[in-house]
């Protein structure tokens, strides 16, 4: 943070530099409306904390976001009022990202801001609805977040990702730590038994067998 306020620009730089990178990105033929809908999405991660201040000397030379997406989005709408060629691009994306996405998320995590990471991954699950993997993760973030309601999110986010496709065996022992916390043994035994029959190397074996041994259960 140190190096970044030293170096940090002004906010009519910073302006520059949007419109540069957006006029860099359009003229490959990419959607000129994706710059604004990630600035949308951006701007709503931000939102999900109430005490975010701009007192930082780094911050405080950016634009806003929200003058930033108005921006954006006017220079959108101006470009596709004329013919333009509207590359996405969407599917090699997700091809490329998909290997490396569950070690990202992980990492998203680490830093601690759960009401951040909730609001990325549901941005995310309106693109992929189906995706195991994404509600699995939903229902980490919830689960380490433990705010209230959070729990009950979470079981339905691991149920979700159960029943979907892509989830990983982590989903079973995730609804059983949440069942354990509620009282529902016989929900916890169930599905921890299930994540070490689908993970018998798991390198949290001993733990999950602990929680087992505590709800009258056996691997």
């Amino acid at each position: 943070m140190a190096a970044g306020t030293i170096a940090s620009y002004s906010r009519d730089q910073e302006r520059e530099a949007d419109a540069g990178g957006f006029d860099l990105v359009v003229g490959k033929g990419y959607d000129p409306g994706q710059g604004a809908f990630f600035m949308a999405n951006t701007t709503e991660e931000q939102d999900t904390d109430p005490n975010r201040t701009r007192s930082s000397t780094y911050l405080s030379s950016h634009p806003d976001m929200k003058e930033r997406l108005a921006v954006l989005t006017k220079r959108a709408d101006d470009i596709q009022a004329r013919a333009h060629a509207n590359i996405i691009g969407a599917e090699a994306y997700r091809a490329a990202m998909g290997p490396h996405r569950g070690a990202w998320l992980e990492e998203e995590f680490n830093r601690g801001d759960y009401g951040q990471s909730v609001a990325m991954i549901t941005q995310l699950l309106k693109i992929e609805p189906q995706s195991g993997e994404l509600h699995y993760y939903l229902g980490e973030a919830y689960r380490r977040r433990n705010a209230n309601g959070d729990s009950v999110n979470a079981m339905a986010a691991y149920r979700t990702a159960i029943a979907a496709t892509g989830a990983p065996s982590a989903a079973h022992r995730g609804l059983g730590l949440v069942a354990l916390k509620a009282g529902q043994k016989d929900v916890a035994r169930g599905e921890f038994q299930e994540y070490l029959s689908l993970t018998p190397m798991a390198g949290d074996r001993d733990t999950v067998e602990y929680y087992l041994a505590t709800v009258g259960g056996s691997p």
